[in-house]
């Protein structure tokens, strides 16, 4: 927002993926220690905190000076690789196995991801505020103190019990099995589809005057909200609707809508990704995460690694398409040829 440049937006997630593409190379140690995962991380969480809070201040004093771009992309690489590398290993898809059952799981992980897109949407109002009144910069300093509570829960009050694996039955693998294969492409193309539109939407949306970018993180917020309750009710959506179908659908429904409103850019398709998008979070991630949860350890952290590094080179990809084709023409239009 601060450039007003798409190029800036798309490099904002290019780098992201870069460190979450390097945490990958942890998985090993991950393996090695998955007894003690918890303690590990919420070190990790504490001394990346300390470094990043130093960034979000250099970041203030330096706001309207050449550093600050340097800056930001150094503060971004550090979150990413801490709190969305090194998480898709093992932490976010594995932490429902030290407190239910794998029956109670659906149940749990949908509330879970509910009350995310809850904060989402607290979080994503204060930040159209903040975008609004030219303040936001000072977003990164509170974010970076997020860390110092995260790590020091995880160190103090955490443990790490290993639950007992239990294998897929007879009747269930091959199920299952097709499933997995399907999230191993699906993720990676959500992640080229996605990038190509949802990390500039708010700019785009002023770009084509269809409302103020502040406007549009504000509407983000409340079509969140369907997503939210499909999430609070998964457990019952699933018996209407069985899960490996929306596993396979939704992600494809999301992308074609993006795709659609790059091509024909108004209020009407700007809203339908938005609300799209809630579903992602609120049903499609955690019946994802529900498939993954039936491997064993071991196993899971090698899914997990190999889904990865295809997601961040799918990202990286999409982004340096954005990055190379905003700046010298129109982006939607050099879109619109394409597709």
């Amino acid at each position: 927002m601060h450039k007003n440049d798409l190029s800036y937006t798309a490099l904002l997630f290019l780098i992201p993926a870069v460190a979450i593409y390097s945490s990958t190379f942890l998985n090993k140690k991950l393996q090695a220690r998955v007894d003690r995962s918890n303690r590990d991380y919420g070190f990790l969480l504490l001394a990346i905190a300390l470094v990043e809070i130093l960034i979000s201040i250099f970041c203030v004093i330096f706001f309207n000076t050449e550093f600050l771009v340097p800056l930001i992309l150094s503060f971004v690489f550090l979150y990413a690789f801490s709190k969305e590398g090194i998480p898709r290993l093992l932490y976010v898809v594995s932490i429902y196995r030290y407190f239910c059952t794998d029956e109670e799981y659906k149940k749990i992980a949908g509330i879970d991801y509910a009350l995310k897109i809850l904060a989402s949407f607290f979080g994503i109002f204060i930040a159209s505020q903040l975008i609004r009144s030219e303040t936001w910069i000072f977003s990164l300093l509170l974010d970076a103190l997020t860390f110092i509570p995260l790590g020091a829960f995880l160190i103090f009050f955490a443990k790490d019990i290993v639950s007992e694996y239990k294998p897929v039955v007879p009747k269930e693998a091959i199920k299952h099995n097709i499933v997995l294969e399907k999230i191993r492409l699906i993720v990676p193309l959500m992640s080229f589809g996605s990038c190509l539109f949802w990390p500039h939407l708010s700019m785009l949306s002023g770009k084509l005057n269809i409302i103020m970018p502040w406007q549009a993180t504000v509407l983000i917020s409340f079509l969140s909200l369907p997503g939210l309750l499909s999430g609070l009710l998964i457990s019952k959506v699933v018996k209407h609707v069985e899960d490996k179908t929306i596993v396979c659908v939704l992600p494809v429904v999301y992308i074609i809508s993006g795709l659609i409103f790059l091509t024909f850019p108004d209020i009407v398709t700007l809203s339908v990704v938005m609300l799209c998008n809630g579903f992602i979070s609120g049903l499609y991630w955690p019946l994802d995460y529900s498939f993954r949860n039936k491997l064993s350890p071991s196993t899971l952290i090698n899914f997990n690694t190999n889904i990865t590094r295809k997601f961040s080179i799918a990202q990286v990809l999409s982004c340096a398409i954005v990055v190379m084709l905003a700046p010298s023409m129109n982006f939607i239009l050099i879109l619109k040829i394409l597709l």
